[in-house]
Order: C-alpha cells, then sequence, then structure tokens
C-alpha cells in the first residue's frame, strides 16, 4: 500500500504508449495521509485518504500526487502505472503483453477481411467501385509505359553501339 512506502523504498513506474518503458525509483519522501483536493465534503463515504510520493528518477525528482493511501497500484491520468509491489506491477505487464500478443495472432484474419470490406464498398457505392476501377487500370498503364521506356532505352543504346563501331575505320591485317 502507497502508505506504507518509506524513504528508499522502489516504486515501479510504467509508462505505457508507443514505447513503453518500466523503470525503479527510490522514494525520497511520503507525505502524511490527507483527504484528496477533489473530493466532494459533503459525501462522507468518500473519505478515502492520499499521499504524495517524492521519488528519484534517472537523477531528477518527481512528486506523485495524492496517490491513493490504500492502493496498491494506480494508472494516473497519462498512463503511467505506480506500484511498490513487484508482483502487482508483472501482472499489469502481463496483461499488455496479452494484449498485444492478441492483437499480433489476429493481424491475418483482419488481413483477410479488408478485401471483403473493399467488395462491400462495391456494392454500397458504385461510384467508388468505378474510380477504383479507373486507378487499376491507370497503374496498369503506368507500369507498361516504364517498362516500354526502359526497352527503348535499351535499344536506343544498341543503336547507339552499332553506329560506333560502324563508323570505325576497318584495320587491315
Amino acid at each position: 500500500m502507497f502508505q506504507g512506502v518509506r524513504q528508499g523504498s522502489i516504486l515501479y513506474i510504467l509508462r505505457k504508449g508507443e514505447s513503453p518503458t518500466l523503470t525503479k525509483a527510490q522514494v525520497l519522501s511520503v507525505s502524511n495521509p490527507y483527504a484528496p483536493t477533489n473530493q466532494n465534503p459533503q459525501n462522507i463515504f468518500s473519505q478515502a485518504s492520499v499521499v504524495d510520493i517524492q521519488v528519484s528518477l534517472g537523477g531528477e525528482n518527481t512528486t506523485y500526487k495524492e496517490m491513493p493511501a490504500l492502493g496498491e497500484i494506480v494508472t494516473c491520468a497519462d498512463g503511467t502505472v505506480l506500484s511498490d509491489n513487484p508482483e502487482m506491477m508483472l501482472n499489469e505487464v502481463k496483461n499488455l503483453h496479452r494484449t498485444s500478443q492478441q492483437i499480433v495472432d489476429s493481424a491475418p484474419h483482419h488481413e483477410s477481411l479488408l478485401p471483403v470490406y473493399e467488395s462491400f464498398y462495391d456494392i454500397l457505392d458504385p461510384n467508388l467501385a468505378k474510380e477504383r476501377e479507373k486507378d487499376k487500370r491507370l497503374t496498369f498503364l503506368e507500369n507498361k509505359v516504364s517498362g516500354m521506356e526502359g526497352t527503348l532505352t535499351d535499344i536506343h543504346k544498341l543503336l547507339l553501339s552499332n553506329l560506333k563501331q560502324s563508323n570505325e575505320p576497318i584495320k587491315e591485317k
């Protein structure tokens, strides 16, 4: 629990996102439990205490405000996950890993669905189907012209080399 964290303890910090990172930070200080600032004073059931935890992370001091005093793991608004319990953090990492694995495993299925969805466009919007057919024909023609251009370049080089050879004086033996 965050209220049990003491100076010198380790806090695990998982930053989710494009390139997730997991770091260990050393706790510098923990405030005494207090009532959160955004709490409704009329609601006596929301009297959950919070603490502020200051850590040293990469040579810099960072303070995490209003961590639930009785919590063991918390996800901040920016997606950062904090815990002093390595088992809780391990479960969080396993969940992230499982989710990513499920996405990777489902990729072939979703790739196979793309042509099906494109065929739906043809049914729902015939003009879109005509445009796609025009694009296919244009790409085909561009590829043919490109191939012909290469062939013409080869013919041009061959003609030039033949002309150079025919203009050379004949050597007697």
